[in-house]
């Protein structure tokens, strides 16, 4: 398996599970973690690290983190999920805090509080030594200034997740939300970004929530298979009474269901959908 760079934000998020979709004007009740507006492992970086740990991959993280108690923790939480923080340097000053609110239906809105906006991210600044590493891919999940320098390391793939307007490298494959395209760009984000990024840009996958995503390239569009769908049909949900909608099982904060004695975890409950997620759920409910 391949050694990968994540540049990106490493966190505290903190989930608040929704009883309903969000609306203006409505009013929810909403389920924290563990009772408590506490805080779990989070950031563009871990998520796509753990995720790529999850494939068999070794993974380097590159982020900033403050000199606070939330930033000792993230430290840790991060070791512990598996990721070589090597590379993670500090700041003065406070964390930045996210809320993380979670619809039933998995859809998620994340509220930044107190914190900056992506065009005023401090410098990466690269540490003694990293100049030598040779990871095999690189993907620049947020781009600090100083993030095409960390790009440039790369034996292969270079990764840019999109809008990145403080980026000033190139990248093979651009990565964005089809709610992040302007306008005036969204009938051909191809173009647009190879415009900025250069003649090395072979793909722009346009990502669109439950809808899936589709995958441009300078002469063809393919459509590429994405999420997840829980496997929960024909199973016996049903027959027990266990509370489940479009096939997600409703839990509480400690993986119990509707029903005494059924306990859920991991794909089958409300999302997000991440392999330490899982295994925390796990140890909750035994």
């Amino acid at each position: 398996m391949a050694t990968l760079l994540v540049i990106g934000t490493l966190a505290l998020d903190r989930p608040l599970w929704l009883d309903g979709p969000l609306r203006s004007g409505g009013r929810l009740r909403a389920r924290s973690l563990e009772g408590a507006l506490d805080g779990r492992l989070g950031g563009g970086a871990a998520n796509a690290g753990c995720a790529l740990i999850a494939a068999g991959h070794t993974v380097l993280a590159a982020s900033i983190l403050a000199e606070d108690a939330d930033g000792l923790r993230v430290r840790a939480l991060a070791q512990a999920a598996g990721l070589d923080i090597s590379l993670v340097s500090t700041r003065p000053g406070s964390s930045w805090r996210t809320l993380l609110l979670l619809e039933p239906g998995g859809e998620r809105t994340l509220i930044g509080l107190d914190g900056i906006s992506p065009a005023d991210r401090p410098t990466l600044v690269m540490p003694t030594g990293a100049a030598d590493l040779r990871p095999d891919g690189v993907f620049v999940r947020a781009a600090y200034v100083g993030s095409e320098d960390w790009a440039r390391l790369s034996k292969g793939t270079i990764v840019l997740h999109w809008p990145a307007p403080s980026y000033n490298g190139q990248a093979d494959v651009v990565v964005v939300s089809a709610e992040d395209l302007p306008a005036d760009v969204a009938d051909d984000p191809f173009s647009d970004a190879a415009a900025r990024l250069g003649p090395r840009l072979s793909w722009v996958v346009v990502t669109r929530g439950k809808d899936g995503a589709v995958a441009e390239h300078d002469f063809s569009h393919v459509i590429v298979a994405v999420g997840i769908l829980p496997n929960t049909e024909n199973i016996g949900l049903e027959a027990l009474g266990v509370k489940a909608e479009r096939g997600i099982i409703a839990i509480d904060g400690y993986g119990r269901t509707n029903v005494p004695g059924i306990w859920a975890i991991g794909d089958a409950t409300p999302g997000p959908w991440l392999a330490h997620k899982a295994s925390h759920e796990g140890v909750i409910a035994a």
